[in-house]
Order: C-alpha cells, then structure tokens, then sequence
C-alpha cells in the first residue's frame, strides 16, 4: 500500500511541476491549505478519492490519463523516458520531432 501512495503522491507532484503549477496556486485551486498539499506530495497523507479528485482535476488531467502508467505492463526505459520527455520544459516539440522521425521511418 505505501508504494501506491507513493506513486500516486509522486505522481502528483511531477504533473504540478510540470505544468508549472506552484503549490499555493494548487491549493487555492483546490481549497486546500499549502501544508496539506506538502503532505500528500511527499507522502505522509492519505488523501480521500475525493481530495484525490479535486487534485487531479484542479490540474487539469483526465483520470484515464493520471491511471495510464499503471494500465500497461511496466517497461521501466519507456516509463523512464516518458516520464522524462513529460518533465522536459519542451516536451511538445520533443514529442513532434518523434512523431516525425517514426512517420519517416515508416515511409522508407
């Protein structure tokens, strides 16, 4: 249970970041206190599945999406990949050129 926790709280905590969220603009979007949202990110709080979902929409993700790492067999280089193309501040071009190289190579 306290690797769930982890993941989930970690999780959280990479998607704040990367969409350049502060935590008092997430807890304000949320009505939670600053503190709490500490908490739940560096996993010392369990949080309800309603505070759960205040937070995952309050940034903006579709729980399918917040869920799909864990949907798939874990590859651990892809999941580390990806998890480091999403944190890249120009993930959208790197995602783009990818995209083109694989069209590319599809079309030879």
């Amino acid at each position: 249970m306290d690797d769930i926790l982890e993941n989930i709280s970690n999780q959280i905590r990479d998607l704040r970041v990367s969409k350049k969220i502060t935590q008092q603009e997430l807890a304000e979007r949320t009505n939670l206190s600053v503190p709490y949202i500490s908490q739940i990110e560096n996993s010392h709080r369990n949080i309800s599945l309603e505070t759960f979902v205040k937070i995952v929409d309050a940034l903006e993700v579709p729980l399918s999406d917040f869920f799909l790492p864990y949907s798939v067999p874990q590859d651990t280089e892809m999941m580390e990949l990806l998890l480091k193309i999403q944190k890249h501040p120009q993930h959208k071009m790197i995602v783009h050129k990818v995209m083109e190289i694989l069209e590319l190579s599809q079309d030879s």
